[in-house]
């Protein structure tokens, strides 16, 4: 393929963009032994901003009393977090990638592209039945200057909705009390986002890499020679296996550890079956199966959200890195 980035007037600087419950995390997992990275350094950086700051996105999203508590709660338990802001989040984003470049290794950032995008656009859209979101490509939509996002390569990180979309009720019914009729769902649960960023870097010609979870889960090797091949680096340093965080190291917010207990007690990339589920997937069956889970208003609502994100899947999808 061809080199992803296509920017020669700097170091390369590589940040994966993702949606939250689409495997990302385990993507990212998949570079942390890689010698040449400086992995790690700027992972999340816009949550605490986007999410627990004083100008959080929940305050101005309409949503039932429960993830109101829970908004609240999150905005002010939670320390250093509750102070941060975008602007703090930029600082500490420009100095990580200073520091990773002083150490001479390449800058390997991350974070959930619903905490970089603006407010206003987040629910512009949001609000805006049938909007199309490519009308927005002409400009950068997040809170990453410009002189920073122009210097990025771009990795995007997606992944099936009928997986992603009930995955996602479960982590957030149960740390933020959302509902699917709730706008901070719809905000969460798509990946609108994902198209936005990438038709805005393709527009300003820039050759990006998307990659779909089933591909490089059950299609892992292939998969990141490619990926590898078109950032310039050693495919020797993306490993599947890896230890298991010590109990005693793992994040003391309640949160955090609802959202990723799994992946830090795990030992390695999880494949539940020899193919991917995705391959059989019937919107109908799976409504069955919500319904015996969540009841039928929960799944009903599962399933619009689930019908609304399938073209921008599909979208995404006909675009993917293919190995």
């Amino acid at each position: 393929m061809s080199s992803i980035g296509g920017r020669a007037d700097h170091p390369l600087r590589i940040f994966v963009f993702d949606s939250p419950r689409t495997n990302c995390q385990v993507f990212y997992k998949l570079f942390s032994q890689h010698p040449q990275l400086g992995w790690g350094k700027s992972y999340h950086g816009f949550v605490a901003a986007a999410l627990y700051g004083p100008d959080r996105l929940q305050k101005r999203l309409r949503h039932g009393e429960t993830a109101e508590e829970a908004q609240i709660e999150w905005g002010t338990q939670h320390g250093d977090w509750n102070k941060s802001t975008y602007e703090s989040s930029v600082e500490e984003l420009q100095k990580k990638i200073d520091e990773t470049e002083d150490e001479g290794k390449i800058f390997f950032g991350k974070e959930h592209l619903v905490c970089l995008f603006k407010q206003d656009l987040i629910i512009d859209i949001t609000r805006s039945e049938g909007k199309d979101p490519s009308d927005e490509m002409r400009r950068n939509p997040t809170y990453i200057p410009d002189a920073i996002l122009d210097t990025l390569t771009p990795i995007f990180v997606f992944r099936h909705p009928m997986l992603m979309v009930p995955s996602l009720y479960r982590a957030q019914s149960a740390v933020a009390g959302l509902q699917p009729d709730d706008e901070d769902f719809a905000v969460e649960g798509t990946q609108c986002w994902c198209q936005m960023l990438y038709d805005y870097f393709v527009s300003r010609g820039v050759t990006t890499a998307l990659v779909e979870a089933q591909d490089f889960i059950y299609n892992f090797q292939p998969t990141m020679d490619k990926l590898c091949a078109g950032l310039g680096i050693d495919p020797e340093g993306v490993k599947d296996t890896w230890n298991p965080v010590p109990r005693q190291h793992w994040p003391d917010d309640k949160i955090t550890v609802t959202l990723t207990g799994a992946l830090l007690s795990s030992s390695g990339l999880e494949r539940r079956s020899k193919e991917p589920a995705e391959l059989t997937l019937k919107l109908d069956t799976e409504a069955e199966k919500w319904k015996e889970a969540f009841g039928d208003a929960i799944a009903a609502g599962l399933r619009k959200r689930v019908e609304a994100e399938m073209p921008i899947y599909e979208y995404l999808r006909s675009r993917r890195l293919r190995a």
